[in-house]
């Protein structure tokens, strides 16, 4: 069975499920559904009004903390959340959703999430040593940290901060903040319509406001972090930051991403005992150092890269033990690129034993569950046709090229610049030119070679 045959099976079947998750409880499971429909609707138009309300509403939600950023562990759309820890993983996840959702949509609903929340795991959760804490726990009985009441917040604000902050989250006085978590409830036209304030006014006074409610908030008893480092969740959050860092042009992401980069290639390479670590978190690490490699080549971390993969390839009921994970949709995907890298026919060859599998097992599935929705979801996240460019020249003309070609986000293009001060990735597939030029690669050994960077545009629209 083919897989447009089976998208189109199961799509609508998975949408009703995904729907009526959501609306009772955003766990876990109903995010796997979540994404798998959210990646199908990159090629359906169709399909990207309902999800985009759905993103729109968790955007706008108590699940996230609209004062300093963060997504807390419960995700709910129609109830409070019920735990308010802030867990370095589950934010990964919602971060990566959304860093792409503001690609494809231009919308700050998402990008401003993305900025503030990862704002706030640099500077809240990032270690000295670089990697980041496992999470920042739930509130205790001595702390009202989330929670503020009317009075504070009329005391903290001047009169047009009140008015604004009271308007965009329709509080009124006898409401209290104190109860749950605020939602955001207009937008900024909505509430210049609403108070009579200039449009332009609205969102600089709001910032003032959220400014001024965050220090009362520091005064108050803080969470305890947990200083754990998690492998699977540090690699994710790296993703996400060289993900944002790209997108919105920040560079304290990048350096903030290099930092706990560097913790954990010399924490691995210090592990006397490699098998002291989850095999299956070694698939997290390598879609990391491809993003990184994407970002800015390093020929050390691809050798790495290339050291790490082999030996993640080889590993015994590799297959089955990727399956029964969550969130393991990028690995076809991440071990197609390393074939059209590096031209070893073991990363191509499990890759397709890999797809195979999936298809057999989702052909013969009669319902989502927790597994039938992860291989859903590897399906709808797997590109057979992966968009990878290679730019090679000197440095300087290969920035240029790169930054032109991707001023407009693409889902699933791949883009390495590879300067002439680099070895790069095959030196025989992709040799160092005399002068700059780039190569459109696919899985089955074609090269289409680009002179100019019109060209190259013009063969990725």
């Amino acid at each position: 069975m083919n897989l447009y045959r089976l998208q189109q099976e199961h799509y609508h079947k998975a949408l009703d499920l995904l729907t009526l998750s959501c609306k009772k409880d955003f766990s876990q499971t109903s995010f796997n559904q979540f994404k798998s429909l959210f990646y199908n609707s990159l090629t359906n138009i169709e399909t990207q009004t309902p999800l985009h309300a759905l993103l729109i509403s968790l955007s706008n939600s108590n699940a996230f903390d609209h004062l300093e950023g963060g997504f807390f562990s419960h995700q709910s759309f129609t109830e409070s959340p019920s735990d308010l820890t802030k867990s370095l993983l589950i934010n990964a996840h919602f971060i990566d959703l959304f860093t792409t959702a503001s690609g494809i949509y231009f919308d700050a609903a998402f990008s401003a999430p993305t900025i503030k929340s990862l704002q706030w795991i640099i500077n809240t959760l990032q270690s000295i040593d670089g990697y980041f804490f496992l999470e920042m726990e739930s509130e205790n009985n001595l702390s009202t940290y989330y929670f503020l009441s009317h009075q504070q917040i009329e005391e903290q604000l001047d009169n047009d901060a009140y008015i604004i902050f009271m308007s965009t989250y329709n509080l009124c006085a006898n409401d209290f903040y104190n109860e749950q978590p605020i939602k955001l409830h207009k937008s900024f036209q909505q509430v210049a319509d609403h108070t009579g304030y200039h449009l332009k006014h609205v969102p600089l006074v709001l910032e003032t406001a959220h400014q001024q409610l965050i220090t009362l908030r520091k005064q108050q008893v803080s969470p305890i972090i947990n200083q754990a480092f998690n492998l699977k969740a540090n690699a994710k959050i790296i993703y996400s930051l060289y993900s944002a860092a790209a997108l919105f042009n920040r560079d304290d992401f990048a350096q903030a991403a290099d930092k706990a980069l560097t913790y954990i290639t010399l924490r691995i390479n210090n592990t006397s005992k490699m098998n002291s670590i989850d095999f299956t978190d070694y698939q997290w690490l390598i879609r990391t150092l491809i993003k990184r490699l994407a970002f800015q080549w390093s020929d050390d971390l691809y050798q790495w890269l290339l050291s790490l993969s082999k030996r993640f390839v080889q590993h015994d009921d590799l297959i089955d033990s990727l399956l029964s994970q969550r969130h393991s949709e990028s690995i076809i995907n991440d071990l197609n690129i390393l074939y059209i890298l590096s031209s070893q026919k073991i990363f191509s060859f499990t890759a397709n034993s890999f797809y195979k599998n999936v298809i057999a097992r989702l052909d013969n599935l009669d319902n989502f569950d927790d597994s039938g929705s992860n291989l859903l979801l590897t399906l709808s996240a797997t590109n057979l046709d992966p968009k990878v460019i290679i730019i090679r020249g000197q440095n300087f003309q290969v920035i240029d090229w790169q930054q032109k070609i991707a001023s407009g986000f693409k889902p699933f293009q791949f883009i390495f610049s590879i300067g002439n001060s680099s070895v790069g990735s095959d030196p025989k597939k992709f040799p160092i030119p005399s002068s700059i030029k780039a190569y459109k690669a696919s899985l089955d050994d074609s090269l289409e070679q680009i002179n100019s960077v019109e060209q190259l545009l013009s063969c990725c629209p």
